[in-house]
């Protein structure tokens, strides 16, 4: 017998209400804290500026791993790749 029993409606109802709060939660923390914010903090904006990429390609370039440089900047390997190969931040050359 389990103990809760939801049907997959359900869930994704509760999932959805839960991801509404969060959004709305994220909206007023950026209009009580404007400008102030930290920018890798902001919704869905870019961590990293033209500096960090630049040094991003550079450190790949002299051997360093995607694993250590992510960590360095505190984005995701994934990331450190896309930069490299171009795929993220075209303009920054």
């Amino acid at each position: 017998m389990r103990m809760f029993e939801v049907t997959p409606q359900e869930f994704a109802n509760a999932i959805a209400k839960l991801m509404g709060e969060w959004s709305r939660y994220g909206q007023r923390l950026e209009e009580q804290q404007g400008a102030n914010i930290d920018e890798s903090c902001r919704w869905n904006r870019k961590k990293l500026r033209p500096n960090d990429v630049r040094a991003i390609r550079d450190m790949k370039l002299s051997g360093e791993s995607n694993r250590n440089i992510a960590d360095l900047f505190g984005v995701n390997p994934a990331t450190v790749s896309r930069i490299v190969r171009g795929i993220y931040h075209k303009e920054v050359v």
